[in-house]
């Protein structure tokens, strides 16, 4: 039969035994608390890192898209520009053209005088000149 000092002594190895446990448990628990709250301090940092680069990002297709809208309205004006130079240069064709047209078609229409029929014609001047004039 166990004796009343024995028990004692073996409730006391037990609740050592069980408290040293405990202390053990208590610091795993204690470290896992520690590593998961500094887990979430890192995850948080990242988060926000993260979060800094979307915005960035953001900002940055944002002027992107800013100035390609900028350069497509630029290249859309110079286009304009262009087809308003080259309507503008077909016209002034078109005008010389018909200029052309028409003064070749004045110059056929309208022969020119024999050398003898303005000879003759200025021989009339001059006669006509020297009846004015006295003498």
């Amino acid at each position: 039969m166990i004796q009343k000092s024995e028990l004692v002594s073996i409730f006391a190895i037990i609740s050592t035994t069980l408290t040293l446990s405990s202390c053990k448990l208590n610091e795993k628990k204690s470290d896992k608390v520690t590593r998961t709250t500094q887990a979430l301090a890192r995850l948080t940092l990242i988060q926000g890192k993260l979060e800094n680069l979307i915005t960035t990002a953001q900002e940055k297709k944002e002027a992107k898209d800013a100035v390609k809208a900028q350069v497509d309205e630029l290249i859309k004006a110079e286009i304009a520009r262009i087809g308003e130079e080259s309507r503008v240069a077909e016209e002034k064709r078109e005008e010389t053209a018909k200029k052309a047209r028409i003064a070749e078609d004045n110059r056929i229409a309208k022969p020119r005088k024999s050398t003898a029929a303005r000879a003759l014609k200025n021989l009339r001047m001059k006669n006509t000149n020297a009846s004015i004039l006295p003498g």
